[in-house]
């Protein structure tokens, strides 16, 4: 395994572990609310991680499709609809990938453009992580656990947010202790006290059944217009170039595998499996790969480990998976959010000695994280770019042309 670049330690463990902050709401609420297969969900989540780790050889994190699944949880839209919307997004990547268009695109997003997705995916990290600290509930769906304090409700989950950033700061330069598995022990510890463990009275050995279904054209109609078009800037824009970006800036040469090409390719055949078995669809993400970076993860190995982890939850306790997410507080699960948020948006600081770029970063940024649609921030971006461009070649004196 060394002489493939796979590490196998406990930094690549707690590296691997970081982005479940992002990860394990979503897959609680796709089963819960919209009634999607655990299994498939699990199993598949734990597949791709596999498959990136040891094809990719770097960490590359695997998240479902956000504004997918923000959609398909606020309309409450069933599992066929979003099993459509997975076959289509896999289709047009693949076809991407075929026709080479995808390496053609990444070029178009040029590197404010990119920096801005980063910094808006950032400042959405940080305010879903100030929401799930701030969430009364410490344990999802338990009792509310407040402190009153001189006529204020101080949320406990607040305090063990504060706990758990004293642990990152204390251990984040630890060689030998990984800061992930200190905040991980420490959440899972203070779930006890406030009945994490009733949870697990529940627990069942059991998988849930897996079958192929192919969607109506009724479901590929509402995921088209409801969950696809909205998803596919966010999609090309933050899993393909601003990953390769972000993989190209951590690992250097050892990223030479990410390319936009092969991420459409490995998310494009994902998401038509994960259509016809009626599992979530699936993203690459920059966020995900600055989460299991900062937190130790430096090879594929990373992907292995939490892949093999997502593959047992899903094929030993598919039937009670989100009795066992619940041994991870929210304020736990949201410090680690706000960390990486900072840390994924300071990958914008090589465009601070532009005016321009900074500029079109920060309107990107800001956009997105006030309205959080990154769609909107990026589209706002680009015409930005291009009025620059054209208020440039406005500038060039008429003689200039003549000469």
């Amino acid at each position: 395994m060394e002489r493939s670049g796979l590490r196998f330690t406990f930094h690549e463990i707690a590296g691997s572990v970081a982005d479940l902050g992002v990860m394990v709401p979503l897959v609680i609420l796709l089963i819960v609310k919209n009634g999607m297969n655990p299994t498939a969900v699990l199993l598949l989540v734990g597949l791709l991680y596999i498959t990136s780790g040891l094809v990719f050889r770097v960490p590359v994190s695997v998240q479902p499709l956000k504004a997918v699944s923000i959609i398909a949880i606020a309309s409450g839209l069933s599992p066929s609809v979003i099993a459509a919307a997975g076959i289509l997004m896999g289709g047009i990547l693949l076809m991407l990938c075929i026709t080479g268009m995808s390496n053609f695109l990444s070029r178009v997003f040029t590197r404010p453009i990119v920096r801005g997705i980063q910094l808006g995916v950032g400042v959405l990290l940080v305010t879903n992580g100030i929401k799930m600290i701030l969430d009364p509930q410490f344990l999802r769906g338990g009792e509310v656990a407040v402190l009153h304090v001189v006529g204020a409700d101080i949320p406990v989950g607040l305090l063990f947010g504060i706990a758990g950033g004293a642990f990152l700061a204390i251990f984040s330069a630890s060689r030998r202790i990984p800061a992930a598995l200190v905040l991980l022990v420490f959440g899972v510890i203070s779930g006890f006290f406030f009945g994490s463990l009733n949870a697990l009275q529940n627990l069942a050995f059991a998988p849930t059944t897996i079958s192929v279904s192919f969607p109506t054209a009724h479901d590929f109609t509402a995921a088209l217009f409801l969950l696809v078009l909205p998803q596919i800037p966010l999609t090309f824009g933050n899993s393909i170039v601003a990953t390769v970006d972000t993989a190209q800036t951590y690992f250097g040469p050892c990223a030479v595998r990410v390319t936009p090409g092969r991420l459409s390719l490995s998310l494009g055949i994902t998401n038509i499996i994960a259509g016809l078995i009626g599992a979530a669809p699936l993203c690459h993400g920059a966020g995900g790969m600055t989460a299991h970076y900062r937190f130790g993860a430096r090879s594929g190995a990373m992907g292995v480990i939490i892949g093999s982890c997502f593959v047992l939850v899903g094929v030993l306790f598919g039937k009670s998976a989100t009795e066992l997410f619940v041994l991870l507080p929210p304020s736990i699960l949201g410090t680690m959010l706000v960390f990486i948020g900072i840390e994924h948006g300071m990958l914008m600081q090589d465009v601070i000695d532009s005016r321009q770029e900074l500029f079109v970063t920060l309107a990107i940024g800001t956009i997105a994280g006030a309205t959080g649609n990154i769609f909107a921030a990026t589209v706002v971006g680009f015409i930005l770019i291009l009025l620059a461009r054209l208020n440039c070649v406005r500038e060039v004196p008429a003689e200039s042309f003549t000469q």
